[in-house]
């Protein structure tokens, strides 16, 4: 019975959000956009697996679909393909590129266009989403999407960067199980 408890718990945290592993290019991409945003404007951004969701889905699709373009195939926005995956707050923003493999060479693409640019310093956006597709039949093989957004703002940036692992070690004799989890910020 507790067994089951807890998973019901890890279920929950995982549908809200809250347990969520990045992955290397979506840390990256955070730390060199936050880097920017330090000298301009004290808010940092922080990942939403919404906005990642959403971002990975427009990449993909226009990997897939051999396109490039703000607008999906289907017609919607970036608002609407982020509210599509659930994201709660308010979508501000959407960059997109193409043809780049890595994440510095996408970032320094962004930092050089004024609109990117822009995007990036949106004072009203506390949240971002990443995303990167590959498709070696596509035109430029590499399609990178990033959505910007303005969530709950009682979380702060620290909320989950300085939190102290909770652990639940499965122990059949005492019938209890252990969970680590962790932000690998």
């Amino acid at each position: 019975m507790r067994l089951v408890t807890i998973l019901k718990v890890i279920i929950l945290l995982c549908i809200h959000g809250i347990v969520y592993s990045q992955t290397t290019e979506e840390q990256e991409m955070l730390n060199l956009v936050n880097q920017l945003r330090q000298d301009k404007n004290p808010k940092l951004l922080r990942l939403n697996t919404s906005l990642n969701l959403a971002a990975k889905n427009h990449s993909k699709d226009m990997a897939k679909n051999n396109y490039f373009s703000h607008t999906g195939l289907n017609g919607s926005s970036f608002s609407e393909r982020a509210k599509e995956v659930g994201y709660k707050g308010e979508p501000r923003a959407e960059n997109i590129v193409a043809g780049n493999s890595d994440v510095n060479a996408t970032f320094n693409q962004w930092v050089n266009s004024s609109g990117h640019l822009n995007n990036m310093l949106n004072v009203s956006a506390n949240e971002m989403g990443i995303g990167r597709a590959y498709d070696s039949n596509s035109t430029y093989k590499y399609y990178w999407t990033q959505v910007f957004g303005k969530g709950d703002e009682t979380l702060s940036n620290n909320d989950f960067t300085n939190v102290k692992p909770i652990k639940i070690y499965p122990n059949p004799a005492k019938d209890n199980i252990t969970i680590l989890i962790k932000n690998s910020n």
